[in-house]
């Protein structure tokens, strides 16, 4: 059995464009461990092509046209984003000990300790089978004394960054996964597809039906409690640069931590000649996504943009 496994599901066409330094930084800092990619769609051969150029397919798995009888259930893109949390034990077998689910326009950086040696630390401490962190917990809503910064829409979610003790988790939620894939193709009800209408709320939903035990704190509070670290850059915040210097101007030390992990892709960008020719071989909607996140953290930061020659 090996130990961890790195998996993340792409779905539609337009978060593509991240897989090669997705890979890239797994590879990088993680080389020993496994990596598994559930695509909706076919792999392109564009994408293909810089993923054999820059050897990024070894310990790599790649699942074309992946859950396609469940994906045609789906009413949107957003009920399609939710399949990841259905991905069942079958996928993986007794492979790998644990698991981390991630986002793949997340650059993954290297830290000490390392990513899965922290997750594993919280499993351990918190007596659970998984290492995730909530939104907002219903207590956090009601009682907290920053309750006025915060927003409903947060409650019943946990975040998308996921690392599962693979065996004990499966066991406990491939009943709730089941229901689930199957009340895809029955009649809908309204209360039910509120869960499907998040991605986040649905792995919330898994959880619930699962009877496990939530985890403490409020990651959306910067909660002492919550544990959510990024492990790397999310170049969501190219795509959304307006909204991340709203959240971070009411909460600070997330602003803090992520540019820590920034700070860490710069280094690791500046030192790695071959890091930067990927990027630069990427699609350009990519590409250009990539540049407006290193430009966020230069306006808001008063910092210089990351070094391209």
């Amino acid at each position: 059995m090996g130990e961890v496994c790195f998996v993340t599901w792409i779905y539609g066409k337009k978060y593509i464009g991240y897989l090669p330094l997705y890979l890239y930084s797994i590879h990088k800092n993680y080389q020993d461990y496994g990596v598994k990619i559930f695509l909706e769609n076919k792999l392109p051969t564009y994408i293909k092509e810089i993923l054999v150029e820059f050897n990024l397919l070894k310990n790599t798995d790649i699942i074309e046209d992946f859950a396609m009888d469940l994906t045609s259930m789906c009413k949107s893109g957003i009920e399609r984003r939710c399949i990841r949390w259905l991905i069942d034990s079958e996928y993986f077998g007794d492979t790998y000990k644990y698991l981390y689910f991630g986002d793949v326009d997340i650059y993954i950086v290297g830290e000490n300790p390392a990513l899965d040696a922290q997750h594993i630390d919280h499993i351990n401490n918190s007596d659970n089978c998984y290492s995730n962190s909530l939104r907002l917990s219903v207590r956090d809503y009601f009682f907290s004394k920053d309750r006025n910064k915060i927003s409903f829409k947060h409650l019943f979610r946990l975040t998308g960054l996921h690392f599962i003790e693979a065996e004990r988790y499966f066991k406990r939620t491939k009943f709730a996964q089941s229901k689930i894939k199957k009340y895809l193709g029955m009649h809908r009800i309204k209360l039910i597809d509120y869960f499907l209408n998040d991605d986040e709320r649905c792995l919330w939903l898994v959880i619930f039906l699962s009877g496990l035990k939530f985890p403490k704190g409020s990651y959306q509070l910067t909660d002492p409690l919550a544990f959510r670290p990024l492990h790397g850059v999310h170049f969501a915040i190219g795509r959304e640069q307006e909204a991340y210097k709203s959240n971070f101007q009411t909460f600070p030390e997330l602003k803090n931590e992520q540019y820590k992990y920034y700070k860490l892709f710069e280094q690791e960008y500046n030192s790695d000649r071959k890091l930067r020719m990927l990027i630069e071989r990427l699609p350009i909607y990519t590409h250009l996504i990539i540049e407006k996140t290193c430009s966020f953290w230069g306006d808001v930061l008063g910092e210089d943009e990351i070094q391209t020659t």
